[in-house]
């Protein structure tokens, strides 16, 4: 850039996406055979940088899922569909095949997205806090304590 030429287009936006995910970028290229050095050095253009990390990586990889927060792919979230349709139907299964007598909780055996399990864990114990403080304050209304 002499002369006060502006970068191209490109540039920035490729160095804020690394500067955001620099880790996850690494990470991925080298798993397809590219070092991110030929981009630092200049030996890879910002737009090819940016159409590999687009087009050039499998929605599972690191880059991509932390763009989606951390959540699953479409792919997965199918995949997980199907397990937890399974577990239901073994639900159902052994409650009818033992007449009732085996009571078998799909829920026990889901499969949650990453980011939805922390939200679940988080919910539970805020709810356990408030059973444990309920059970307190019964105690003490009679006298228990």
């Amino acid at each position: 850039m002499s002369g006060g030429a502006r970068p191209a287009p490109k540039v920035p936006l490729a160095i804020e996406v690394w500067r955001s995910y620099a880790a996850e970028i690494e990470a991925d290229l080298l798993k397809i055979g590219t070092d991110i050095a030929d981009w630092h050095q200049g030996r890879m253009s910002s737009r090819r940088l940016l159409v590999l990390l687009e087009h050039g990586l499998p929605d599972e990889s690191a880059f991509k899922t932390a763009l989606r927060g951390g959540r699953m792919s479409r792919g997965q979230r199918v995949l997980e569909e199907q397990l937890n349709e399974q577990m239901r139907l073994r639900a159902a299964y052994e409650f009818i095949a033992s007449r009732g007598e085996v009571e078998w909780n799909a829920a026990d055996y889901a499969w949650v997205d990453p980011v939805d399990a922390v939200e679940l864990e988080k919910q539970r114990a805020v709810e356990e806090a408030e059973r444990e403080r309920a059970q307190d304050d019964f105690e003490s209304s009679i006298g228990f304590s």
